[in-house]
């Protein structure tokens, strides 16, 4: 059981596929009592850290007290990541339902098309990045963490500083903040745990899409042989729309959400990289190009997947409209292919969609990227200078 998303794993005969075995499929499982220790590190901790964070650039803004540069950049990268903690947590906890019935039609289908013929293993490059990350974020929380600490980075220690003026360096400072500061290190690993699943997650559903795209673009032929076919043809592409649908609120807002927190870190990560380097203690340094560097990486994955299901139904339309036109006795099927649109995710809030992943839309986001950045280093500020 996997009690941090409420879900939970059950392997059983499915009914439908007998001859596969074992299956695993998705179960609910949203009892309170199986979620006490995500509950108290989500909804507790994490707020607290937003909390301590967002008061120093509070009192920072109203001139109360007066960090340096260094620790206001650390306290907006602490406030974005565990807001996102919390948002995209409760986002899937929320839709758990529409999740697991995604989850459980991806898992029948690719045991629906699944073959035994192919004996040769491949190495394929998209495994072998999503493993590589996964690996890194297994081990970046305890590497990063231990730094925050050793240098008094992390946001309990920033808060007894700035927000309390207590006496950290003492020995009862120290007493008192400890456990705190020690207790900050779940909601670190939790954080990067969240990461390695939406990693995981959002690539397989993506290729699992495009999977299902790819077959119906490859028997695209299939639509002017019968009537009977192209129904077939047809309603398959439904059942993708359908699956995609269910998932709409949850796609949208977490792209969305995704892109937004993607951009600001960036940025934020470029700029401590450029202009900090000579501020920061050098362990603890090589933090910040690294991971902006593992998030242009996660950008450069996950976009073009995204990206792809557009354009790849685009293209299965033009097919389709293709192979009709050369048939007289399909108007039936020509009026339900005009209704037809392309699939494609939408990034929105609210109810409002704010842009949609088509092509174009990948040079758009690292010219954003790229002209935050440089405008932030280029930007000249007497009390950030003052600050550093």
């Amino acid at each position: 059981m996997d009690p941090s998303y409420g879900v939970q794993v059950d392997s059983k005969k499915h009914s439908g596929y007998p001859e596969l075995g074992l299956q695993s499929r998705v179960i609910p499982c949203k009892s309170p009592d199986s979620l006490i220790s995500w509950i108290i590190i989500i909804y507790v901790i994490t707020p607290l850290m937003f909390a301590s964070s967002f008061a120093i650039i509070l009192l920072n803004i109203y001139e109360k007290t007066v960090p340096p540069l260094t620790t206001l950049l650390l306290c907006s990268i602490f406030t974005t990541t565990t807001f996102l903690l919390v948002t995209v947590e409760s986002l899937i906890y929320l839709n758990v339902e529409q999740i697991k019935t995604t989850i459980n039609y991806f898992v029948q289908a690719a045991w629906r098309e699944h073959t035994t013929s192919s004996t040769i293993k491949r190495i394929d490059p998209l495994e072998l990045f999503v493993d590589m990350n996964v690996i890194l974020f297994s081990i970046y929380p305890y590497l990063s963490f231990t730094l925050l600490l050793y240098f008094h980075f992390d946001p309990g220690y920033l808060f007894a500083k700035y927000v309390l003026h207590l006496e950290t360096h003492t020995l009862l400072g120290n007493l008192l903040t400890l456990p705190i500061r020690i207790i900050q290190f779940l909601p670190v690993i939790q954080y990067f745990r969240l990461l390695a699943f939406l990693l995981c997650s959002l690539t397989l559903s993506a290729l699992l899409v495009l999977d299902g795209v790819r077959k119906l673009d490859l028997w695209a032929i299939l639509i002017r042989i019968s009537k009977h076919s192209a129904s077939k043809q047809v309603l398959k592409y439904f059942e993708l729309v359908i699956i995609l649908q269910l998932l709409n609120d949850i796609l949208s807002r977490g792209a969305a959400i995704l892109m937004g927190v993607a951009l600001l870190l960036c940025v934020l990560f470029n700029y401590v990289s450029i202009k900090l380097y000579s501020f920061i203690p050098m362990p603890l340094y090589l933090c910040f190009p690294s991971v902006a560097a593992l998030i242009l990486l996660l950008i450069n994955c996950l976009l073009p997947l995204g990206i792809n299901v557009n354009e790849k139904t685009v293209k299965l339309k033009e097919k389709w409209e293709r192979h009709l036109a050369r048939c007289r006795d399909r108007g039936y099927q020509r009026r339900i292919l005009i209704a037809i649109k392309p699939l494609c995710v939408i990034c929105g809030v609210a109810g409002f969609n704010v842009l949609k992943l088509v092509k174009g839309i990948r040079v758009w986001f690292y010219s954003q990227i790229f002209n935050y950045t440089i405008s932030a280093l280029l930007s000249k500020c007497k009390a950030c200078d003052k600050f550093i």
